[in-house]
């Protein structure tokens, strides 16, 4: 106010002094009176003076309003600016549904897992108090700052955690937890990863999950780029069921990075629970019997299946070798999967639905059932065998001597002169030829994929004229049929495809839809729906053939090739087989047995290969045998 009272006072004199200067010169040139002159002075003065009071206060109040202006109107504007806020939205994950066999034991689990990871907009906003808090965390999990920087490119500002390590082993997490507590924008994230059961032959059929690879994006574009999902197995062919839906919060931010309030929550629906038709413990039981078998015979590789026959529940089904699938979700373990790929005995390979195998005379049975329905023999005519068929140059081998051979008694013995006669013709047997063998090899769900539930399937092969022609630019000769007849030749089969075929014997005729998973439960584990019992084909072969040759696999118990199997504490029809799958080394072959049982009321068929495991009745006959007196029991 002192400053303000100076300056009036100073520009009040100029004022005077330059009126009476003014005046001076007046007076001089009209040499007015003295009296008269002091007067006008006197006069002059106080006229003057308020009116210079008045403009300087004018002035003055100019300037406060100026500074009103600034402090109040343009304060309240910044205020405002201050106050402006942001929509944000925050995903909220869905827990992932679990797996349970078919007494409710779980065989996934949802297992807590630590993250360590930074939320952009909990960040500093100085430049350098930002690179201090990167550095820190650098230091700790071995990763430079640029790399954490370029993770967080074009996510300024977001409340959507970066992830900068998964899967720290709780220990770990609790020394950075308190190492970095405090650091602004870092925290630790507790999730989920799959943990699954170590049970042998069990990650084949569930498979294993993964992070949002690039592609998994354009497929998903509903996704989340931090979700994880199906990648193989029952987690990537129930993802839709198994993810569940992610729920959000719209939250009101403020620009320093504040959550105001959450305008909008939709809670996430955690993912359905999938039951499946597998018994865990026969599961476990069939392994380790193909792995014993394998052993003895030194053979690398096998598998095994088995069936329910009336609703094409898959019970238990084994791929060896096998793999850990709780690798492919732990960080640092990219040797091991590497290894995995690299393998020469393909362990990622399920070669119950994937492998595909010459049958071996695990054909004849369906061989036999066509022959009969096509009236190409019935079961009271007998042909008398020789030791080969030979056409041309080329010979036709059997492996034993027969002598004469009903078709129960062929299919029982496994007769390959029989069976090339009922299949290519001899002696006063026409035979089916190519083309009705195809027909019915394809009734039998051959050369087609039987639409499992797990992705993967292999459609196998039915050679035939025209594929020969394309493919090896040769023509199809009687030889070609006679080697189809037994199994042998270009003919390649799953095992999947061969047990339901089996089980079409066993059934009367019905060609069921294979299914691993039986039903779809809610978090509570009530039934949402339910799979089983889907006739794809049904009587394309009476049933009184089809008697005919389960009474020729039964025989092969009773008196034939499959006899081991007497001891099982019920009634059991079988059938072996033993492929030659080398053209160069023919000693070489693949060991084969199918088998249902019991056999006068049907439950369940079961198919076992083991690879180049030899002669049938040493290798994969006593694992059927082991597998059928767990299910079963043994005899007295």
């Amino acid at each position: 106010m002192n400053i303000f009272g100076d300056f009036y006072d100073n520009l009040a004199g100029e004022k005077s002094k330059r009126y009476i200067r003014e005046l001076d010169k007046a007076e001089n040139e009209y040499e007015l009176p003295r009296d008269i002159r002091n007067k006008i002075r006197e006069e002059g003065v106080r006229t003057r003076l308020p009116w210079l009071y008045l403009l300087l206060v004018l002035i003055g109040l100019r300037l406060v309003l100026g500074l009103v202006t600034l402090q109040v109107v343009s304060g309240l504007e910044f205020s405002q600016k201050v106050q402006q806020t942001r929509l944000q939205t925050v995903y909220l994950a869905a827990v992932r549904g679990i797996i349970l066999d078919s007494k409710g034991k779980p065989l996934v689990e949802n297992m807590p897992s630590f993250n360590l990871g930074i939320i952009p907009a909990d960040l500093p906003k100085s430049k350098i108090e930002r690179e201090q808090v990167l550095n820190k965390v650098a230091s700790y999990i071995q990763i430079s700052s640029e790399e954490i920087e370029k993770s967080l490119a074009n996510k300024e500002g977001t409340l959507e955690p970066i992830i900068l390590r998964e899967d720290i082993p709780r220990e770990e997490a609790l020394v950075l937890e308190e190492k970095l507590l405090g650091q602004k924008g870092v925290s630790l994230f507790i999730s989920t990863h799959r943990q699954y059961q170590k049970i042998v032959g069990l990650s084949h059929i569930l498979g294993y999950t993964g992070r949002m690879t690039e592609e998994d994006i354009k497929k998903h574009p509903d996704y989340l780029p931090t979700e994880i999902l199906g990648k193989s197995g029952i987690e990537a062919s129930y993802e839709e069921d198994l993810r569940g839906l992610p729920g959000n919060e719209k939250l009101e931010i403020t620009p320093l990075g504040e959550v105001r309030s959450v305008l909008e929550r939709r809670d996430p629906e955690n993912g359905k629970n999938i039951q499946l038709y597998l018994d865990s413990e026969l599961q476990q039981h069939v392994a380790d019997a193909l792995k014993a078998g394998m052993e003895k015979s030194q053979a690398q590789a096998g598998a095994a299946i088995v069936m329910d026959v009336n609703s094409g529940g898959i019970l238990a089904s084994v791929s060896l070798p096998d793999f850990d699938d709780n690798l492919f979700f732990k960080s640092g373990e990219g040797s091991e999967i590497k290894k995995l790929f690299e393998d020469k005995n393909a362990p990622l390979l399920n070669r119950v639905i994937a492998g595909q195998y010459p049958s071996g005379s695990t054909v004849k049975p369906f061989i036999a059932a066509a022959a009969l329905n096509e009236h190409i023999v019935s079961d009271k005519f007998r042909l008398i065998t020789p030791p080969y068929i030979e056409v041309g140059q080329w010979k036709f081998l059997d492996w034993k001597p027969h002598g004469s051979a009903d078709i129960r008694q062929a299919i029982a013995e496994s007769n390959n002169i029989f069976f090339y006669a009922l299949g290519g013709g001899y002696d006063k047997v026409q035979g089916l030829g190519i083309d009705r063998i195809k027909a019915y090899l394809e009734k039998f769900g051959f050369g087609l994929p039987t639409g499992v539930d797990l992705p993967g399937e292999a459609k196998g092969l039915i050679p035939d004229p025209e594929w020969k022609k394309k493919t090896k630019n040769e023509a199809w000769y009687i030889g070609d049929t006679y080697n189809l007849s037994i199994g042998q030749g270009d003919f390649l089969v799953t095992p999947l495809q061969l047990v339901r075929g089996i089980a079409a014997i066993a059934n009367g005729g019905k060609l069921l839809q294979p299914y691993y998973v039986s039903t779809i439960l809610d978090g509570e584990n009530h039934p949402l729906k339910t799979f089983g019992y889907r006739v794809v084909s049904e009587n394309f072969i009476t049933s009184e053939n089809l008697r005919i040759v389960r009474e020729g696999m039964r025989q092969a118990v009773e008196s034939g090739t499959a006899r081991p199997l007497q001891s099982v504490a019920v009634a059991v029809a079988a059938k072996t087989g033993t492929a030659q799958f080398s053209n160069i080394d023919k000693e070489k072959t693949h060991a084969w047995t199918v088998a249902f049982a019991p056999f006068d009321n049907p439950q369940i068929a079961v198919v076992v290969l083991v690879e180049g495991g030899g002669e049938s009745f040493e290798v994969a006959l006593p694992v059927v045998k082991e597998i059928l007196e767990f299910r079963f029991g043994k005899k007295e």
